[in-house]
Formats: C-alpha cells, sequence, structure tokens
C-alpha cells in the first residue's frame, strides 16, 4: 500500500482516533525527517508509559485472578 492509499486509509477509517488522523493530516506538512524523528521519539515515550504504568497494573490484575484460582 503507498503512503497516500494508507493516509486516505486512516481518514476514512471508523476504527482510526481523532488523534491519529490529525496527526496523520499534519505529516504533509511536516518535514519527513523531523516527523521520522519525533514519530520514533513518541513511539519511545508510549513504550515507557506500558512499561511504568500499565504493565504493573495489568501484572497485578493477573496476579489476582491467579491467586483466586488456586485452591486452598
Amino acid at each position: 500500500m503507498t503512503y497516500r492509499a494508507t493516509l486516505d486509509a486512516i481518514h476514512t477509517s471508523m476504527s482510526a482516533s481523532y488523534w491519529l488522523k490529525r496527526a496523520a493530516a499534519e505529516l504533509d506538512q511536516r518535514d519527513t525527517i523531523d516527523a521520522l524523528y519525533d514519530a520514533d521519539a513518541l513511539a519511545k515515550l508510549a513504550r515507557m508509559r506500558w512499561t511504568e504504568v500499565q504493565r504493573p497494573a495489568a501484572d497485578g490484575l493477573v496476579a489476582a485472578l491467579i491467586a483466586m484460582t488456586k485452591p486452598e
């Protein structure tokens, strides 16, 4: 799929978030290299958030569910 076709698919998708649609639309106005660096930094930040915030919460939930299913 080409860049333009992917961009159009994002804009017409009912499941794509407003944030993603807006960011994709703004991509055409940005320097390509700057956009790549920024996207990489944002992806790293999202992974850090998952590792530090959401993953421990998910791990805690899994541990609680396992503890509830163990016979006494």
